[in-house]
């Protein structure tokens, strides 16, 4: 693993905002990770991006992991290339595996938390030019907090899919929990379900509250999507799907 410690001028911008007698920093850092065993999630962690950061990684070819979940700080933006994607995203370089099974415990039930990414209010997320394989495979009741539910949370929110492809074994693969209005984009974007899921239907778009409030939607800007046999992606009242 390695990153940048020191930015050459521009790549770093330093700006006061103040908020109830509390100062944030707006700042933008960019790292490069090349190692192939490393957890996303743990890596993410480690960074420890605050509100209003923005961080930009560059994943260099090889095989990653994403097994530990990771919270995005309100009002902060990632984004996640893989280098020298195409627009053919299934001839990307970038590829990470999700196979652990994590889970959240309620009344001594065992419950599946599939949940990698929670994009949470104010936040920017676009992973671009990456094939994520996830083979979790869970099939015990999702989780009860909608938090866990899917393997991406979009809040109120944009989270950028582009330029890749997702081959999934649990469903949905992207949630927008209650009281969120999500906001979600696809291009050059490519889904596939595992031929050893036990879902016969894959969602790529989810609404699920679980035990939550309700008062959610999707809000999709579909463009240049393929979705294999046993992928849905469909409208209804809680999902508006643009063209």
């Amino acid at each position: 693993m390695s990153f940048a410690t020191s930015l050459p001028p521009g790549d770093k911008s330093l700006t006061p905002i103040t908020s109830q007698s509390k100062v944030f920093t707006v700042e933008t850092k960019h790292y490069t990770l090349s190692t192939n065993f490393y957890d996303i999630g743990d890596y993410l962690t480690k960074l420890n991006i605050q509100m209003y950061h923005t961080i930009l990684i560059t994943l260099k070819g090889g095989s990653y992991r994403w097994e530990k979940s990771y919270t995005m700080p309100k009002n902060s933006n990632l984004y996640l290339i893989g280098e020298g994607f195409q627009n053919n995203g299934k001839n990307n370089k970038v590829s990470i595996l999700m196979g652990e099974k994590n889970t959240q415990t309620f009344n001594d039930q065992q419950l599946a938390k599939n949940i990698r990414l929670v994009v949470t209010d104010g936040c920017t997320c676009k992973i671009e030019g990456i094939n994520i394989f996830e083979k979790i495979n869970d099939n015990r009741k999702l989780a009860l907090d909608s938090n866990f539910i899917g393997i991406f949370s979009v809040h109120n929110s944009k989270f950028y899919f582009l330029r890749g492809m997702i081959e999934a074994a649990d469903s949905p693969i992207i949630n927008v929990p209650g009281h969120c209005i999500g906001n979600i984009f696809f291009g050059h974007s490519y889904f596939e379900r595992n031929p050893m899921s036990f879902n016969t239907e894959i969602k790529i778009v989810g609404t699920l509250t679980g035990w939550g409030f309700s008062g959610n939607k999707a809000i999709v800007s579909n463009s240049h999507t393929t979705l294999g046999n046993g992928c849905v992606l469909q409208p209804n009242n809680k999902i508006e799907i643009l063209n």
